[in-house]
């Protein structure tokens, strides 16, 4: 049962349970004889801020797509395989023709996942995978 009081001289109805069963039903206050009731209840929640960041460099001399030169990632991201939160660093750089990307856990700091290799070799990794055509039997 929520806590409840009188909504005029604040009685208490809480340590009272037969008095809580028998007045809830707006009869009125054995105290002061109001009927208006007042009920509070408590509501706790949380809340977990993560940042990251991201960003591109261009160079507007070049034109079309070739015009992005680089780009960065760093802050936190959700770890499917994990079930947690771990930071990731990626950069890539077209100018020097590297890829470097490092995962690691938040809480030890273990490297979980760590690349570093040219640009021109990184390929066939997330959205770009080739799928595997099916052998036939």
């Amino acid at each position: 049962m929520e806590p409840s009081q009188c909504g005029e001289c604040e009685f208490n109805y809480r340590p009272y349970p037969r008095l809580v069963e028998r007045y809830i039903r707006r009869r009125r206050c054995p105290k002061c004889g109001a009927r208006s009731r007042t009920f509070s209840e408590r509501i706790e929640d949380s809340v977990r801020l993560h940042e990251a960041w991201k960003g591109k460099v261009k160079n507007d001399a070049f034109t079309g797509k070739r015009k992005l030169r680089g780009w960065f990632f760093s802050g936190h991201e959700w770890s499917f395989r994990l079930g947690k939160f771990v930071h990731k660093s990626v950069s890539a750089d077209k100018n020097t023709d590297t890829y470097h990307e490092q995962v690691t856990e938040i809480e030890s700091g273990r490297v979980i996942h760590e690349c570093s290799e040219s640009l021109r070799d990184h390929q066939g990794h997330g959205s770009a995978k080739f799928k595997q055509p099916k052998s036939e039997p």
